[in-house]
């Protein structure tokens, strides 16, 4: 009776397991039908559905998720859906994570790569119409999002909520001259060189690196195109090395680093891409060459999805693995106007075409696309993971908490400007359609 006893409480516990997975995997999914307005938009969509609605996870490793992502290259939701996934469910949970978010916006963009190549302005004006109505309910998450926000640093005192303000509207303000990485860049310097003590001095220096880095940096500015960012940037990263080595010795952590964990996480996602990359390879030599490129263009992504599109554009169409007019008339719309990862969706594009320039064979060109969302997935993720134990390694750093207390008064200034994008390319849609 005991043995039945304890079996039934077994398969209960499982089955809740199970429950509790499959929610999460088809929340993933649900996710990724709706992921419209770029990585950053998606944090507190995803944040509602996993802490709020399912209790799965904390805000606090949601948000150590975001500035992990932040400063890795690659697909900002899909890391932090894999990242979810794991500590909740283990190494099936974050590829399970990562590939379902992924998923929808991949399998509808190559759909419609095709259907563009035949009826192209019919089909584009259709689903342009469509993300209006999405575009108005992304805004409101938004807003949603820096309301919470805001009501935090308030908590947390007057000052506080100034600062915070204070930085967000000077990163939105910013994020109209040089892109969210670039932004990221120079809020990462900051702490690093200063460490938190803003001393006139410090603060000065710091004013006058950062004129000198949008001077080079920076959209229509002066010194844009100019060799002299070189110098700016090494010393930027030579400061700021400096500074991470000073904080070190001064601060000292007591961090573990569990090397066995780290090559397991990143050994099964080179396992996956692998395995994804075998059909294509098998029907076509070329594949593996693809998906070297595919690889690489994934881990010098930073930037964003918008900064990515000019990767792709370096490295697929002027190393001819795909045309011009595929790439700008039917893969760039694509990917603007369907939701997800606007780097999975362009790199299976490109694999399509490559797959279907190649031989003219539909199915290749799916493998070929199979190849590239691999891709895609894995070397985002495998490059978050080992950035994610590295963080945990180095927690007790001040430089660290300075970080976790700021990031996001910083994404809500980078949320503000997609607000205003998404608004400026509804209302522009709009107008194009009654003028039709």
């Amino acid at each position: 009776m005991c043995e039945s006893y304890f079996g039934a409480v077994k398969r209960t516990v499982a089955g809740i397991e199970v429950s509790r997975s499959g929610q999460f995997i088809r929340s993933m999914f649900r996710i990724g039908c709706i992921g419209f307005g770029g990585g950053s938009a998606l944090i507190p969509v995803i944040e509602k559905e996993i802490v709020e609605r399912q209790g799965i996870d904390t805000k606090q490793n949601i948000d150590k998720d975001v500035i992990v992502a932040s400063i890795t290259p690659g697909a900002l939701p899909v890391e932090i859906a894999a990242s979810i996934g794991r500590r909740a469910f283990g190494s099936k949970g974050m590829i399970a994570g990562a590939v379902m978010f992924a998923l929808p916006g991949t399998v509808m963009t190559v759909l419609l790569v095709a259907v563009l190549s035949m009826f192209q302005e019919k089909i584009l004006s259709i689903v342009n119409l469509i993300s209006v109505g999405v575009s108005v309910f992304i805004v409101y998450l938004l807003l949603c999002y820096i309301r919470n926000m805001l009501k935090e640093c308030k908590e947390a005192g007057r000052g506080r909520i100034c600062r915070a303000v204070f930085l967000m509207f000077l990163v939105f303000a910013m994020s109209f001259v040089i892109s969210s990485v670039e932004i990221l860049a120079l809020f990462f310097f900051a702490i690093f060189f200063t460490r938190g003590n803003y001393q006139k001095t410090n603060l000065l220096f710091l004013m006058g690196i950062t004129a000198a880095y949008i001077m080079c940096h920076g959209k229509g500015m002066l010194l844009a195109g100019s060799k002299r960012h070189i110098l700016i940037d090494t010393g930027m990263l030579l400061l700021g090395s400096y500074g991470m080595i000073r904080n070190i010795a001064d601060t000292g952590f007591h961090g573990k680093k569990d090397w066995k964990v780290i090559g397991k996480d990143v050994g099964i996602w080179a396992v996956f891409a692998l395995v994804c990359i075998i059909p294509a390879l098998l029907v076509n030599r070329h594949a593996l060459v693809f998906s070297g490129n595919g690889l690489l263009s994934s881990w010098i992504s930073f930037g964003g999805g918008d900064a990515y599109l000019t990767i792709a554009d370096g490295i697929f169409v002027e190393g001819n693995m795909v045309t011009s007019q595929q790439y700008y008339n039917h893969i760039v719309p694509a990917v603007n106007v369907l939701p997800g990862s606007i780097l999975c969706k362009t790199l299976a594009a490109v694999g399509y075409y490559m797959g279907w320039n190649l031989t003219g064979n539909f199915m290749v060109g799916i493998l070929f696309s199979i190849a590239g969302f691999a891709c895609s997935v894995a070397a985002s993720s495998s490059f978050f993971m080992l950035a994610y134990h590295l963080y945990d390694y180095l927690t007790t750093l001040q430089v660290f908490r300075i970080i976790r207390k700021w990031i996001r008064p910083i994404i809500g200034g980078l949320l503000m400007k997609i607000m205003v994008l998404l608004c400026w390319q509804s209302a522009q849609i709009i107008i194009a359609f009654i003028k039709h």
